[in-house]
């Protein structure tokens, strides 16, 4: 299929459904998942990206952070403000979509398929009237986006894929689709997540997650090279199995450690590399931090290695709130444009009514300042004490004193008249002109 008669399928006649479909090998020569200088398929070697370590424990942090902000509607006002609605329909659907599990909980397997996959799915479930009466959670790996035959039907329907041998066909208007980026090759009719452009370091963190695993369950035992001398003679291949088979088991398992013994002109040695010689340890963290940095989530946060080696108590808290500023607060707002437009439009209010979902962000500590900040903050704005000592009083739950009442104005301690310096040198011309003008007398 050349380039022509992918654009007239992606915009005319002809369906087009996801990135499979319509195959990145015409475009770039390779497959959806080859990366630039490599021929190597990297998507199908790394897998359920999700189930990596590394991004396991990124998208693990970004779900508990969920039930910190809440959902609510709001509304504008004659001011410009917004009003918060505590008590809209779409609030009880969204902390109970379900008889089977709660709000969070379809969050939290939401924000996995939505950072993993760049694509997650929401099922509408309808009562007797048609109206919204449940939300489940679908995944994404058995969705198909299907397009429509001109640009103004942009999805056609969703193919549902419910076993082996069976697939649902699906309106547009019964699943909520969350895109976590737009995948130009879809015409941004799916998405794309995070880690697309990090398969291949993906990969890298399995594989050295596995050697290090590998090295660990034969206890530590390298692998080993049994070469025969001349004056041994020659070793037959059935000889070579039996030595093969006893050293395996005197090296491995519970017996790692007794004592070996070779044939008669037998040398054995260390064969392959260990963690150290392949520096896996520090190298391992680079692909850490470049996971990490694709989520805009400081590894300091999620207690990665190579965030953890430079973290004290202050920098952890100045990047956990980086990382809501950078990461939690953009996503959820997306999370909420969607809702809005796919869920509430849709199903409870029209676009003219002014409401919208957002998430509540009040409540994170991480976000909130501290009192001796704000205090701070206040006494710099005003330049000096803000509060009278009975006030401060007050607020310490300690009783008034007599004027008390009066708000103290900070005073510049007076500079003190001296003769000579720190070390009995006496003042100079300048110095002593200089204190003669604070003081309004002259130093001697």
């Amino acid at each position: 299929m050349n380039i022509g008669n992918w654009w007239k399928r992606l915009f005319a006649a002809e369906r087009v459904t996801t990135t499979s479909d319509i195959g990145w090998t015409t475009l770039f020569g390779g497959g959806n998942a080859y990366l630039p200088g490599s021929s190597q398929n990297w998507e199908r070697l790394a897998g359920d990206v999700a189930n990596n370590a590394v991004a396991s424990t990124i998208i693990g942090w970004v779900a508990r952070t969920l039930p910190e902000s809440p959902a609510m509607v709001t509304r504008p006002t004659r001011d410009g403000k917004r009003e918060r609605y505590n008590e809209h329909p779409i609030l009880a659907l969204l902390n109970y979509p379900n008889g089977q599990y709660s709000g969070d909980q379809l969050m939290a397997a939401t924000i996995r398929d939505y950072m993993a996959n760049g694509n997650a799915y929401w099922r509408i479930q309808r009562n007797g009237a048609g109206r919204a009466a449940g939300l489940w959670y679908v995944p994404a790996s058995t969705v198909k986006v299907v397009a429509g035959d001109t640009t103004d039907n942009f999805i056609d329907h969703y193919e549902l894929r419910i076993n082996a041998s069976h697939t649902e066909s699906l309106p547009t208007d019964d699943l909520v689709h969350f895109r976590y980026a737009l995948d130009p090759l879809t015409g941004g009719r799916t998405g794309i997540g995070p880690f697309r452009a990090l398969y291949r370091s993906i990969v890298i963190l399995n594989m050295g997650e596995n050697f290090e695993a590998s090295i660990l369950r034969k206890h530590g035992a390298p692998g080993l090279y049994l070469s025969v001398s001349p004056e041994g003679g020659p070793m037959t291949l059935d000889e070579a199995r039996i030595w093969k088979q006893y050293i395996t088991e005197a090296t491995s398992g519970d017996r790692v450690g007794e004592p070996l013994v070779g044939m008669p002109g037998s040398t054995l040695q260390a064969f392959g590399f260990s963690p150290e010689s392949l520096a896996l340890p520090t190298m391992l963290d680079r692909y850490e931090a470049l996971v990490s940095a694709a989520c805009g989530i400081n590894p300091v946060v999620t207690g990665l290695k190579v965030g953890m080696e430079h973290s004290t108590y202050s920098n952890q808290e100045e990047a956990q709130r980086a990382a809501y500023e950078k990461a939690i607060i953009p996503m959820k707002g997306a999370i909420a444009a969607e809702i809005t437009g796919q869920l509430l439009y849709t199903e409870f209010d029209r676009p003219t009514s002014g409401y919208e979902v957002e998430y509540d962000f009040s409540g994170v500590e991480c976000l909130s300042d501290k009192e001796s900040d704000r205090v701070a903050r206040l006494t710099a704005a005003c330049g000096g004490p803000y509060l009278t000592p009975n006030e401060a009083r007050a607020e310490a739950g300690l009783d008034p004193i007599p004027d008390g009442d009066t708000l103290r104005t900070k005073q510049p301690a007076p500079m003190q008249a001296f003769s000579a310096g720190g070390n009995g040198t006496r003042l100079n011309s300048v110095q002593k002109a200089f204190l003669e003008g604070v003081n309004g007398e002259r130093t001697r």
